[in-house]
């Protein structure tokens, strides 16, 4: 969903950093507490419906899915959440980086997240913000770490912004073929935490386990993020730009009340 059709009022009213504060909460508070889980409760069920998009489907060699593509790197038995981690073409907002029984590094995953925000530009780089990622994450020493690494791109759009994608692919040219991109869209996710805690398994979590699942549930719902199958009862975009920063302040203000 392009920003000029979701609210470029809201966008003049609050301005565009003011959104990209909002997403860096968001991706603290929701991330974060994905640390306390265990990756095949947390983060692995909430990756699990990334798409992957490359320059052609028709000979590409990369799982069609994030699930598939971490599965095929190795067995994942614990993994480790850096926030904001430095890379030569900026700052991706989160690094899972996934490890094996040995504690060796099965797989890298780096993701964006966004919401209303459009990609950031560098006035020394012209190139689309994912495909200066790519292009880092390809030329980057692997010092003793995985060769294996994926770009998330994580959006508030129903359907893969297949334009966007295209546009990071052919930016990072050669880089696109060594690392694999993948589309992760919020209502996805949403989805993906609604079927968790539906599951027959959900009832043998541990307690906190199952109180962190229902609370990463509760974030979205705060912000105004549904499932698809929610949004399928509506005739226009269920989101309010304006009731999910009112969620925010509410969520957040009881977040300090709780730490005092």
């Amino acid at each position: 969903m392009a920003l000029s059709v979701i609210a470029p009022t809201y966008l003049t009213e609050i301005g565009l950093s003011g959104w990209q504060r909002w997403e860096d909460l968001l991706t603290a508070e929701f991330f974060g507490l994905l640390r306390y889980l265990s990756p095949h409760a947390g983060v692995l069920t909430v990756l699990a419906g990334g798409k992957e998009r490359a320059r052609d489907p028709q000979v590409s060699q990369l799982p069609s899915t994030l699930a598939q593509w971490i599965r095929q790197q190795g067995s994942v038995e614990s993994h480790e959440i850096v926030f904001w981690p430095e890379l030569d073409g900026g700052y991706p907002d989160v690094l899972v980086r996934f490890t094996g029984a040995d504690k060796a590094t099965v797989a890298e995953v780096f993701i964006e997240v966004k919401l209303y925000s459009p990609q950031s530009e560098r006035r020394d780089d012209p190139r689309h913000q994912l495909a200066r990622y790519m292009a880092s994450l390809t030329a980057r020493s692997t010092m003793g770490r995985a060769s294996a690494r994926a770009l998330v791109y994580l959006t508030l759009d129903r359907s893969m912004p297949e334009q966007e994608l295209d546009a990071a692919l052919s930016g990072a040219g050669s880089a696109a073929e060594s690392v694999g991109l993948f589309w992760l869209g919020w209502h996805g996710v949403a989805g993906s935490l609604h079927e968790l805690r539906s599951s027959d398994g959900f009832a043998a979590f541990a307690p906190h386990e199952a109180a962190a699942v229902r609370d990463l549930s509760g974030i979205l719902r705060a912000r105004g993020v549904r499932t698809l199958a929610e949004l399928k009862q509506f005739p226009l975009p269920a989101l309010d730009p304006l009731a999910a920063l009112d969620g925010w302040s509410r969520s957040w203000s009881l977040a300090e009340r709780r730490a005092q």
